[in-house]
């Protein structure tokens, strides 16, 4: 038997390149345990070794040899990842046009995350595991349309409605980069305006003895995605007290997010900026192709340097735009529970209170240290 020569083949497989022609034959493929190896997707399909051709197949009857997809034959038997040459049937011939990869994913299959239903509730629930990647780790969906994600610039795993987007209400501990959720040593959820500190259980389900929501309920979201002012007031009876204009920093050009340690200004608190900087408010605008909250253009052909206040939900980075945000103070300052100076490479030039300074950047990034 020339199996007993080959090491143990991974549990979960992800098939793509021939969406379009063998759809059912594409996806993930798991391991079908005792006997000799192969693999079952959603849709009912096998992957399976054909010993005859020494090839590995995708079909739908792994007794049979007929199948829609084929390796290259192997000289030395091994698992589905080994081969590099993968063919699929397309009108009456075999045909590596479409780029097969078949590729290990080490991750599991389903994650169940629980931990802050009261602030973050269409963040909790299982995630299942999907074809798309970030930096060579797998990206994952709940029913609630919810993404588990990683976000290679803060090295952190995060929970938001946009995998592509760094947007999230729940991250994990800065600069861990690690491979799968699962390992993550520290979580943080965004509430109130700030990234606080959460006892999160983010596990395999399978091994997992916790029960974890899988209903499709939609909940508001809540992170900065959306204006950090109280929607539920009017522009104009925003509470400010306590706060004073020295309290904001000037973010860099082409971002849409406030750094690490601050958040957006409220409606009130950007007019108070203006005069700060002794710079004209321009008032409300609802533009998609600026940032969000408040932020002053630069003097130039583009535009007129004043200071605007963006309604627009998402909002948009722009080079010639600078958001204005407001700097923390308090215990999220204080040790590793919050904002930490930056050092190195990394540290990215801002403007505090008109006194330029170095901070960490992050667009809405959690500390870096528990």
């Amino acid at each position: 038997d020339p199996w007993q020569h080959t090491k143990v083949c991974p549990s979960i497989l992800k098939v793509t390149g021939a969406e379009t022609v063998q759809p059912l034959r594409m996806g993930i493929f798991t391991l079908v345990k005792g006997g000799f190896p192969y693999y079952k997707n959603t849709d009912g399909e096998f992957m399976f070794f054909d010993t005859r051709y020494k090839e590995w197949r995708i079909g739908e009857d792994r007794k049979k040899p007929h199948a829609g997809i084929s390796s290259h034959p192997m000289d030395v038997v091994g698992c589905p990842q080994k081969c590099k040459e993968w063919y699929a049937f397309v009108r009456g011939n075999w045909t590596q046009e479409y780029h097969i990869k078949v590729l290990p994913e080490a991750c599991p299959l389903e994650i169940g995350v629980k931990g802050a239903e009261t602030t973050q509730g269409a963040k909790m629930g299982k995630f299942y595991l999907t074809l798309h990647e970030l930096d060579g780790r797998p990206v994952y969906q709940s029913k609630k349309m919810e993404y588990l994600f990683y976000w290679a610039e803060f090295g952190e795993w995060r929970i938001g409605e946009d995998w592509q987007s760094a947007s999230a209400g729940i991250a994990s501990k800065r600069g861990e980069s690690k491979q799968c959720p699962t390992q993550v040593t520290g979580w943080f959820t965004y509430t109130a305006d700030e990234w606080r500190k959460v006892d999160l259980v983010v596990e395999n389900v399978e091994e997992s003895s916790e029960t974890f929501d899988d209903s499709d309920e939609h909940h508001k979201p809540h992170y900065p995605i959306e204006r950090a002012a109280d929607p539920t007031k009017s522009h104009h009876d925003q509470d400010v007290s306590g706060w004073t204009a020295e309290d904001y920093i000037v973010a860099n050009a082409s971002v849409n997010q406030c750094p690490l340690g601050t958040r957006e200004l409220k409606f009130e608190e950007c007019k108070e900026v203006a005069k700060h900087m002794g710079r004209k408010f321009d008032g409300v605008k609802d533009d998609p192709y600026q940032p969000r909250g408040c932020f002053h253009t630069e003097d130039g052909a583009f535009s007129n340097g004043n200071v605007v206040f963006n309604e627009n939900t998402f909002g948009h980075p722009s080079k010639y735009a600078q958001p204005l945000c407001w700097k923390h103070h308090g215990e999220t300052f204080a040790g590793g529970a919050g904002h930490a100076a930056a050092s190195g490479a990394n540290a990215k030039n801002m403007i505090v209170g008109g006194v330029r300074s170095k901070l960490e950047g992050g667009n809405g990034s959690p500390p870096p240290d528990a």
